[in-house]
């Protein structure tokens, strides 16, 4: 679709019987989550009610736990907040980055395990003010945990 409208800043599709949009154009994606998110509550896609993790995705829920979920969101989410954040991951990317250059064979990263402990670092700190070092050591008692917790049978 994008080649047939590259210049297009969305179309809409049919999905099935529902009709949809693609988005190509960034400004209409921050003004369709910041401004008007209330207009796309319902989605065609389900996490389902039994998956814990997909049944409370802001980008899957349906009205009325949609509402709940972005007020809960939002209020965690300010700017002021995001600011308050921004020193952390400065200072956390610039350790991501320094463990990169100081590997000699840049064939053995392992980005899933590189951006989890990054990932770590920075979550652990923000949400729970535990100071973490995955980045550095590639071992952190957190990343141990959050890594057994998402392993799914």
């Amino acid at each position: 679709m994008y080649q047939r409208f590259p210049k297009a800043p969305a179309i809409g599709i049919w999905l099935f019987w529902r009709p949809a949009l693609i988005i190509y154009s960034p400004e209409l994606v921050k003004r369709i989550l910041l401004k008007d998110n209330y207009v796309f509550r319902d989605r065609f896609l389900s996490g389902g009610t039994h998956d814990p993790i997909g049944s409370l995705n802001i980008f899957t829920t349906n009205d009325p736990l949609w509402t709940v979920v972005r007020r809960r969101i939002s209020a965690i989410f300010t700017a002021s907040k995001l600011r308050a954040l921004q020193p952390l991951v400065d200072t956390k990317s610039r350790q991501l980055i320094g463990r990169i250059q100081n590997t000699e064979d840049y064939s053995k990263l392992n980005l899933r395990t590189l951006f989890a402990d990054y990932t770590t670092d920075v979550f652990g700190t923000a949400a729970f003010g535990v100071e973490t070092n995955a980045i550095r050591t590639g071992e952190d008692p957190m990343r141990t945990i959050t890594e057994a917790y998402m392993t799914f049978n």
